[in-house]
């Protein structure tokens, strides 16, 4: 599948070309430029703004169309994990993880959580936990839920529960575009909170909401009876948690 994107090209003095899209961020390559000026008046006032640069003085700025083809190593593609074979030099610098995995959109650190990150603010010993620390190749920020729950099924198991933290301001460390995930190690242990009634996954937008499709590699398959399913889409999301149906056990105010 390829697509035909418009982006800004500046060739500078110094024989430096950069490509610019709507984020106006300078990129060396075409495929890395974010997004597509579709709107004239968007593509001119951006060429106005790269002109005016003192570093594209006598530079060469020009309109290009590029196409852009999915490939292996493009993060529309979501690859398998590979593990990054790290010099102890390198896993020093990076807090001695006990594994170092990548894929085409994200790179993850794998690490048993030290006690100071995991433990109860009681003072209770922690449950075993698994740290994932995430972010993307480009270093933005992110926050794509799928490509998080994918993340822990794929590094640590479908059936382990993980927990993102939004903490007290108190204990808030905010210092990097990373994501941080803690996953149970054990199957059997699960939060006190969130949907009971089984899996409930579809494409389509229900009860009002918005629902983006899924991608071809993400099943969609529920383990909510059909007509329990039926009245999940016919009422909303928020009606799943009212009793665990899970084919169909669901109790006198139904799923």
């Amino acid at each position: 599948m390829s697509t035909r994107r418009t982006l800004i090209c500046v060739d500078q003095l110094n024989n430096v070309r950069r490509y610019y899209g709507p984020s106006m961020k300078p990129r060396k390559t075409a495929a890395a430029a974010a997004g597509s000026f579709d709107k004239p008046r968007q593509l001119g006032r951006a060429l106005a703004l790269l002109a005016k640069r003192p570093k594209n003085k006598g530079a060469r700025l020009q309109v290009v169309d590029v196409q852009t083809v999915q490939r292996a190593d493009d993060p529309a593609v979501w690859t398998d994990w590979v593990d990054l074979n790290l010099t102890p030099a390198e896993l020093e610098n990076l807090g001695n993880p006990m594994r170092v995995a990548r894929n085409s959109r994200y790179l993850v650190m794998v690490n048993h959580a030290a006690p100071g990150e995991s433990n109860h603010l009681n003072g209770d010993p922690p449950p075993n936990v698994v740290h994932l620390s995430i972010k993307r190749h480009d270093q933005e920020p992110f926050q794509d839920w799928r490509d998080l729950q994918r993340i822990k099924n794929e590094l640590v198991g479908p059936e382990n529960e993980a927990v993102q933290l939004y903490p007290r301001e108190s204990r808030l460390v905010d210092a990097a575009n990373q994501v941080h995930l803690w996953v149970f190690t054990s199957t059997k242990i699960s939060w006190p909170i969130g949907w009971v009634s089984g899996r409930v996954v579809t494409s389509e937008s229900m009860g009002g909401a918005t629902q983006r499709p899924r991608d071809e590699d993400d099943p969609i398959e529920s383990t909510v009876c059909a007509e329990c399913l039926d009245r999940v889409k016919n009422n909303g999301p928020r009606v799943a948690a009212l009793s665990p149906c899970a084919s169909c056990g669901r109790s006198g105010s139904g799923v």
